[in-house]
Formats: structure tokens, C-alpha cells, sequence
């Protein structure tokens, strides 16, 4: 079963999301808890296009690639501005709340459309 193992409070993202919605507006510690997020990300991300080459069809590896690509750019704008815009109107801790809810949402969502998978495709 693809993902039956995940735990949230295992990634390090996700914990580090928290840690930056529990710390006040600025100060040095956001810079290093930076950094940290920078380094969980340099570590997952390698792993995620394993991932996808892993389980794409041969003959479809350059689309299934693409397509990643291509989601997680069309996405990027509107999640900095939604960032952004919640940093700006609500403050620092209430966007870093926000990111860490939907980036629990998205893992969630990713585990039942897994074991959904898993279960028709055995």
C-alpha cells in the first residue's frame, strides 16, 4: 500500500510550518527555521521525481514529468499570493497556520487517493 506508513508528524515541512506560526513576527530564528524549510525541501523533492519515474508507465515518463512540472508552476502563484496575502492582512503566524493546514489537507488527500489507487491496481 502506497503511503500506509506516512505520519505528518513526521515531515519535517510540516513541523517546521508550526514552529514558524508559533514564533513572533520576526527576529533571527525565522532566518535559521528558513534555512531548515529550504533543507527539508532539498531532501523531499529529490525523493518526490523518484517517485514519478518510479511509477509512470515507460512509455510515459516524459509526460508524467512534464505535467508534474507544469501543475507545480501553474500552482506556485497562487499560493504565493495566497501566502502573501494572508502574511499581509492576518499576519506572519496566521499565514504560516494557513500553509501548515492545507499542506495537511494535501497530504491527507494524497494518502486516500493512494490507498484508493492501491486498492483498484493491486
Amino acid at each position: 500500500m502506497i503511503l500506509s506508513n506516512t505520519r505528518l508528524d513526521h515531515n519535517p515541512c510540516f513541523l517546521l510550518l508550526i514552529a514558524f506560526a508559533w514564533l513572533p513576527d520576526g527576529g533571527m530564528i525565522v532566518w535559521v527555521l528558513f534555512l531548515g524549510y529550504a533543507a527539508a525541501l532539498a531532501f523531499t523533492e529529490g525523493a518526490e521525481r523518484a517517485l514519478l519515474g518510479d511509477f509512470a508507465p515507460a512509455e510515459q515518463k516524459g509526460t508524467v514529468f512534464g505535467l508534474y512540472h507544469l501543475l507545480s508552476g501553474i500552482m506556485t502563484l497562487p499560493g504565493a499570493i495566497l501566502f502573501g496575502a494572508a502574511w499581509q492582512w492576518l499576519g506572519m503566524s496566521s499565514a504560516f497556520m494557513m500553509a501548515a493546514i492545507l499542506t495537511t489537507m494535501a497530504a491527507i488527500a494524497l494518502r486516500v487517493l493512494a490507498v484508493g489507487t492501491s486498492r483498484r491496481h493491486p
